[in-house]
């Protein structure tokens, strides 16, 4: 008895090792290898999937942010149309900088009294300070 269950046992694995080496059995060894490595490509590869993930959530920050400008770009080109044909704007513009003035009448230069590290002196006794003194009791 032991010599037939022997005998079975090897015939057994002698059919393991001819199925794993036939064209079959080795197509399913070769066909799991490529899916592992694919699976291992897809998760610790170059481009594997949370690098791509991270790329389309950059993505989308920089569209939102694009979006963003485009808007502010947008209010900022009204802005500047509604500047462009504003009288009074264009009026102040040119007094503050470039002096000009209207006819019959006269401009004043503050100066204030600075001392050796460009600090303001006496910032109690400005002009406007002394104005509303000298009328305070008027």
């Amino acid at each position: 008895m032991q010599y037939s269950r022997a005998k079975r046992y090897s015939k057994s694995s002698s059919n393991r090792i001819k199925r794993i080496v036939s064209v079959d059995g080795l197509l399913k060894v070769v066909l799991f290898l490529l899916i592992f490595y694919a699976g291992l490509s897809l998760l610790f590869g170059d481009k594997n999937v949370f690098n791509y993930i991270k790329k389309l959530r950059y993505e989308r920050e920089l569209i939102s942010e694009i979006e963003k400008l485009k808007s502010e770009n947008l209010a900022l080109m009204e802005k500047k149309r509604y500047l462009e044909k504003d009288i009074f704007y264009i009026e102040k513009r040119a007094r503050e900088d470039l002096g000009l003035k209207k006819e019959n009448e006269d401009i004043f230069v503050i100066v204030e009294k600075k001392d050796e590290g460009n600090n303001i002196v006496d910032k109690t006794n400005r002009w406007l300070s002394r104005i509303l003194e000298a009328y305070k009791d008027k």
